[in-house]
């Protein structure tokens, strides 16, 4: 298709600033591509003086691939994405693709003698919180969950360029959050490591140090061009601010209505924070959707026109066709997903179809919902394995100990699950003896948690002698377990047959395993365990399969489908219950957005009436989506 009218001037830019607002659909990659073979064609631009940085790996190489496409493989090219970071750099005369990690890690190597080796694994980082929990007597309910809204956290503080005094937690009560955050950066230091936050700072501290290493990346590159701006953080806009100041041939494309990573540090307000910075810059907007029909356009504008904190947009439909936003209200969860399995069993040809959830469990569960229904679909994500679960942990927990673990970590695990009533300061070694803890209490007074332990150690005994699957069984039963489960999804508001489906899953493969011995060292021998029922390599799922996709809001940004079904739009789903503020409240709003505009022709939307036992009232989004005009097709 050929460019339009907007397209076509943003592509002819050359000198100065310059800001594409792209709205969904509006060919952002196209005008990015094209500009630059414009550069290089119409105005001589040395390829190598062009840098292009995106946010994700994926987008890199659509990106690198287009380009190549266009120019017929004549240019040659140097390209940093995902895993480049690991690899060694190597001049070449072409133009730099790069993700923002990948290049700044270019940067810190050449200057700062880094190595791939210096970058912390994920692994690392868990571990070293985990020792930081026993240290500090942290006691959570799930310690990965926990681990990973910390490590969550230690992100964004680090690319809101955040003191202690602007940033609240939410993680973890504040001064255990600030001791967990101080511990954390000196462990970094002290090894010699740096996180992927870390790549930010240090790049920033670089550049604004020593004018000979700015200098030298600013005649580097004279052209920048950056995708997703609107997602970058504050430490990302500095960098790219000081690389773009002595030419000031920086080209920004993004959309303020799909800023959905404000838990990132990203804020739909650096687009507006641009032309502050930048007064002098050019605005294209590109506002024709080539994606989807008139009435997903249509309703995508009323919906986004209630925020207001935005550039505003005429975005309007190039396909005048299309049909209509079809609406169903289900009774139920299980109603939802029969209907979601009926309606994906009808997808054909090369037809795409996509469900899109507000949650990763809700995805989880809806595709374990479909494979037991014998619909194949590919899963944009990580789905846990079954021994990943916290509640696997807990139950191996008891049968580590069963098998004759001291270690302090898997009796805290599994000391008040169910309620004993045991506090963990009675455990300060990092190995236990549970017969002398009964005397010590004894002797101490505590008659009713020795008592407690008394019990649990008898339990203990019990569990040595059986079988695996009877030894879950125990646990479940006679221990307590699955009345404490019930408990647990009770004070949750949750449905508790999700976390009995965990318990049945590993009582079921316990069965595979003569004796405990046996179980855990199969175990050992191999991470992969026991497979959930789905694939987790997307490129291991047949092409076939590609045709039906299950993802959250959030991982569908980027990504189209003939048809998207968006399951759950209730009141405490989207918009998300924790979100109070205006400001978040917009930014559900925005997420919304991007999920509706994923789909090309067809748009189905759902809500339930009862959600895990809970009654639930249909989104506000609703109203804002249908308008005035209507454009709901309902189907209750």
């Amino acid at each position: 298709m050929a460019l339009d009218d907007e397209q076509k001037r943003a592509v002819e830019h050359f000198r100065g600033a310059a800001m594409i607002l792209a709205g969904p659909g509006s060919g952002k990659t196209t005008v990015i591509t094209n500009r630059i073979m414009n550069l290089i064609n119409a105005f001589n631009v040395s390829p190598e003086k062009i840098l292009v940085i995106t946010f994700t790996r994926m987008a890199a190489c659509e990106m690198k691939e287009r380009f190549l496409n266009l120019s017929a493989g004549n240019l040659s090219m140097h390209s940093l994405y995902g895993e480049s970071i690991d690899g060694e750099y190597c001049e070449s005369q072409g133009v730099t693709f790069g993700t923002f990690h990948s290049i700044f890690f270019m940067m810190l190597r050449q200057f700062c003698n880094y190595r791939s080796d210096n970058i912390v694994r994920n692994g690392v980082q868990k571990k070293f919180l985990k020792e930081e929990f026993i240290y500090n007597q942290v006691s959570a309910h799930d310690e990965n969950v926990l681990i990973d809204d910390i490590l969550s956290e230690f992100a964004k503080v680090k690319s809101m360029c955040a003191s202690r005094h602007q940033y609240k937690p939410v993680s973890c009560e504040e001064e255990l959050f600030w001791k967990l955050y101080s511990d954390y950066s000196d462990f970094l230091k002290r090894e010699h490591l740096v996180d992927f936050e870390d790549m930010m700072v240090q790049t920033r501290a670089l550049l604004s140090e020593r004018g000979s290493v700015l200098d030298f990346w600013q005649q580097r590159f004279e052209y920048i061009l950056v995708d997703e701006f609107q997602d970058v953080s504050p430490v990302q806009l500095d960098v790219v601010k000081m690389l773009s100041e002595k030419h000031r041939n920086i080209f920004v494309v993004g959309d303020d209505d799909q800023s959905i990573y404000g838990f990132r540090g990203a804020a739909p307000g650096v687009m507006q924070d641009f032309i502050r910075y930048f007064p002098d810059a050019e605005v294209f907007r590109l506002d024709v959707n080539y994606r989807c029909g008139k009435s997903i356009v249509d309703g995508a504008l009323q919906l986004i026109n209630n925020n207001r904190d935005r550039f505003f947009k005429k975005l309007r439909a190039y396909n005048q066709g299309g049909m209509p936003i079809e609406y169903y209200a289900f009774d139920s969860m299980a109603s939802q997903e029969s209907f979601i399995a009926k309606s994906l069993s009808t997808v054909y040809g090369n037809e795409t179809c996509a469900v899109l959830t507000r949650t990763n469990s809700e995805a989880e569960e809806l595709l374990r919902f479909l494979a037991r229904r014998g619909v194949d679909a590919s899963y944009h994500g990580r789905v846990k394995k079954l021994y990943e679960h916290w509640i696997a942990s807990d139950i191996m927990a008891y049968i580590s100990i069963a098998a004759g673990s001291t270690e302090r970590t898997d009796f805290i695990r599994i000391l008040n699950k169910p309620a004993r009533y045991i506090s963990r300061l009675f455990f300060t070694s990092k190995t236990v003896d549970i017969s002398q803890m009964i005397i010590d209490m004894k002797q101490k007074g505590y008659a009713i948690p020795a008592k407690a332990l008394e019990e649990l150690r008898t339990h203990i005994k019990l569990l040595s002698g059986l079988s695996p699957f009877a030894a879950v069984n125990y646990i479940r039963k006679a221990v307590g377990y699955d009345l404490y489960i019930s408990e647990y999804a009770k004070e949750k508001e949750t449905d508790k047959t999700i976390f009995f489906r965990v318990l049945d899953k590993l009582q079921s493969d316990a069965g595979h395993y003569g004796s405990i011995d046996e179980w855990r060292a199969a175990l050992d021998e191999s991470e992969e365990h026991v497979k959930s029922g789905v694939s987790e390599d997307l490129n291991s799922i047949s092409q076939a399969s590609r045709n039906i996709n299950i993802c959250t809001m959030h991982r569908a940004k980027g990504l189209e489908f003939d048809t998207v079904i968006i399951t759950s739009v209730n009141e405490g789903v989207i918009p998300y219950g924790r979100a109070e503020t205006e400001e978040q409240l917009e930014e559900e709003r925005r997420l919304f957005y991007v999920a509706v505009t994923r789909a090309k022709t067809r748009l189905i939307i759902c809500s339930v009436a009862q959600r895990y036992n809970k009654k639930m009232q249909p989104s506000r989004f609703l109203a804002e989506l249908r308008g005035k005009n209507n454009l709901f097709q309902n189907k209750c």
